[in-house]
């Protein structure tokens, strides 16, 4: 319920400050995280299809085009995060909390995904060490990094790739080498 409370208020919102009209339902254009490839801005390839297919319905409407649209949307994707073995190599924020009052967090090279805000609750991180070597394999959520002022240590040989890393490259300035043991 206050989900569908925040996207009224800020499809309100959107109405207010535009200076276009807003087209569309607001609720259609949530889609499951099933739809997504690795953030929530990123679809995968069905995803395209399904968010093109609604944003089409939603300029006839706004066009007065009663015609339907038709296409064969593909099946909902296999949601992998669901998976046992999956979530084992996902970082969550509820991971970190555990972590909550240390300085230094290691990131095992086995993890795949660091969500949304998993250091947000972490005040005393300093470090967070990663131990992947290619920062393709360890796709990276957004705000990261909020209420800490902790720095980002890879192998330093990989520095640099994370630095131009699209999912990494956010957190370029607080990125830094190490030499591993």
């Amino acid at each position: 319920m206050e989900n569908e409370e925040n996207v009224e208020e800020y499809y309100r919102y959107l109405q207010k400050v535009l200076e276009f009209p807003v087209i569309g339902n607001p609720h259609n254009s949530i889609m499951d995280e099933e739809w997504f490839f690795d953030t929530n801005f990123h679809l995968n390839s069905s995803g395209k299809k399904v968010n093109t297919v609604q944003a089409v319905k939603d300029i006839k409407a706004m066009l007065g085009d009663p015609s339907s649209v038709k296409t064969n949307l593909p099946e909902k994707p296999e949601n992998r995060s669901r998976d046992p073995e999956m979530k084992k190599q996902i970082w969550t924020k509820e991971k970190s909390s555990v972590y909550q009052d240390q300085e230094e967090i290691v990131i095992p090279k086995e993890i795949t995904r660091i969500q949304d805000y998993s250091f947000e609750s972490c005040k005393e991180l300093k470090r967070i060490i990663i131990k992947q070597k290619d920062p393709s394999a360890c796709m990276v959520g957004q705000h990261l990094l909020d209420g800490t002022n902790a720095q980002i240590f890879v192998p330093k040989e990989a520095a640099d790739r994370y630095r131009l890393n699209y999912s990494w490259s956010v957190y370029a300035d607080r990125i830094q080498g190490m030499e591993y043991p």
